[in-house]
């Protein structure tokens, strides 16, 4: 290196570092939109369970019928006031189930609470 040359194998070195960096970045930033997708199709599976769940003039059909003009492939089930979802993707899958909405039963079990705790003198 005298008189002010380089040697070839800096500039060499520094396209195969430079290619590591940037695979390592690509690599990074499709892992990122893969996580993004899935968890957007399991927040649209969610909404789409609690919306079956809540609505008592909708079925299920109806419901999944109204949610997939999001794109999300998601398929919805009730059976004995139970609401199945689940979404799928290629390599992963999404499934959560509920039960059906009943706010007679919540307001059954508060009397009841209300009734156990005046009966023990304010404690539980």
């Amino acid at each position: 290196m005298r008189g002010g040359r380089y040697s070839g194998s800096y500039t060499v070195e520094a396209a195969w570092v430079s290619a590591v960096v940037i695979l390592a970045v690509v690599t990074t930033i499709q892992a990122a939109y893969g996580l993004r997708g899935r968890v957007v199709q399991a927040m649209v599976l969610h909404e789409a369970v609690e919306t079956a769940r809540h609505e008592k003039g909708l079925t299920a059909q109806e419901v999944q019928t109204r949610f997939e003009r999001t794109g999300v492939r998601l398929e919805l089930q009730e059976r004995g006031g139970i609401i199945d979802g689940q979404a799928a993707a290629d390599w992963w899958e999404v499934r959560i189930q509920s039960t059906k909405f009943r706010p007679e039963e919540f307001l059954r079990r508060i009397t009841l609470l209300e009734q156990l705790e005046e009966g023990n003198g304010g404690s539980l």
